[in-house]
């Protein structure tokens, strides 16, 4: 038992040095178990928090999404500028995951605490599909400092536009992005031309306490032969040791700030249950940027979570088969108004029927969170309107 005590805690300061023998220079990292589990946590709420509209922790997701999360920049320019550190993926992440790289630090001489910048996580994909996919065709001579690779030495360095749009080429239509920053008209334009929307997501909308467990993580760096022996008597979990004995935590749900309560929902009917997939679009207007940036990132805060636990309740009526979608963009329409579309098969009544019901409750919706309300008990949807 002491052995284990001895682990756990090399794993919590992540401090383990093997002292077995060279025989090359060769050098090969790896991440600890406990932080890229703990990560992987953190991206299935993350993704709880987009398709249900509630911070769910360690919920178990296969649900491909495509998220991006800016842990740093004030501005768009910051996000681009952090590419040039180029990028870092631990193999041992059990979810698609790279990051820029804000900091690093030598903690000794196999480990270094690493700061994340933008981290780009694939849901519902695994690390060696997301390696292929996503991180490979990223890395230039920014992140390859082998000056003799023929292939990074001449690959131009990736804007941020580019490295959304090979991220958005594993097969997805929607990134959702989490940041300080709005994403500029000029970038949301050169991703519709590839059929590519982005959702964006204030940065507060992630519990502070979540956001800051996960902004730094360690990397064990060492030769080949002490990678071998870290791996075999150290890296695995505890829980997957013979003698540790250790118990699975459940974790539950933390409260929400919004809920549908006040929103008067409409009653299943039977022939919804032959819908099997439903996209729900809404466009709006906050006005002039100068003065309401604070009231606009206020009024998405609201609006995505109260929307997606409308959809969700949407698809208990249905098959619930995964491909409902929420989507809020800004567009060129009235200051102050709302344009709320679907994407179904239109030859479906069922689909046609669904919309008809459920329109007013998402008009509802978005009209409470641009005027920060919570919807009261008695808050009847508005038929029609835009």
């Amino acid at each position: 038992m002491a052995r284990l005590d001895d682990t756990l805690e090399a794993m919590r300061a992540h401090d383990f040095i093997s002292h077995e023998p060279a025989e090359d220079g060769a050098r090969i990292a790896a991440g600890y178990p406990d932080e890229c589990l703990d990560f992987t946590a953190f991206a299935g709420s993350l993704a709880a928090l987009i398709t249900d509209g509630e911070w769910l922790l360690q919920p178990f997701t296969q649900k491909r999404l495509a998220i991006v999360v800016d842990f740093a920049s004030e501005t768009q320019a910051e996000a681009e500028d952090s590419l040039k550190r180029g990028w870092n993926g631990a193999w041992e992440f059990p979810t698609g995951c790279v990051n820029t790289v804000r900091s690093r630090v030598e903690t000794n001489e196999q480990n270094a605490r690493l700061e994340r910048h933008l981290s780009l996580i694939a849901t519902g994909d695994t690390m060696r599909e997301f390696f292929w996919g996503v991180t490979e065709k990223l890395i230039d001579a920014n992140s390859c400092r082998e000056p003799t690779c023929a292939k990074c030495t001449i690959r131009f360095a990736r804007d941020l536009a580019m490295t959304l749009s090979i991220f958005s080429k594993t097969g997805f239509r929607t990134i959702h992005l989490f940041s300080r920053w709005q994403p500029s008209a000029e970038l949301r334009a050169v991703l519709r031309e590839e059929d590519v929307e982005i959702q964006w997501n204030p940065l507060a909308s992630i519990p502070s306490p979540d956001l800051e467990a996960n902004r730094q993580y360690s990397i064990w760096d060492g030769t080949a032969t002490q990678y071998d022996d870290f791996m075999r008597h150290f890296w695995a979990p505890s829980w997957q040791r013979s003698d540790a004995g250790a118990q699975c935590l459940v974790a539950g749900l933390q409260g929400n700030a919004l809920d549908t309560a006040g929103i008067r929902l409409p009653s299943a009917k039977r022939s919804w249950r032959g819908v099997k997939r439903f996209g729900v679009r809404a466009v709006y207007n906050a006005g002039d940027p100068s003065t309401s940036a604070r009231g606009e990132a206020g009024f998405i805060e609201r609006a995505n979570p109260l929307c997606a636990l409308l959809l969700r309740a949407m698809r208990s009526m249905t098959t619930d088969s995964g491909a409902f979608s929420w989507l809020l963009v800004p567009g060129d329409i009235a200051p102050g108004t709302f344009e709320l579309n679907a994407d179904f098969d239109a030859g479906n009544p069922a689909a046609r029927s669904l919309w008809k019901a459920w329109r007013p409750c998402f008009l509802a919706a978005l009209r409470f969170a641009s005027v920060g309300q919570q919807p009261g008990p008695r808050s009847v949807p508005a038929e029609g309107g835009t």
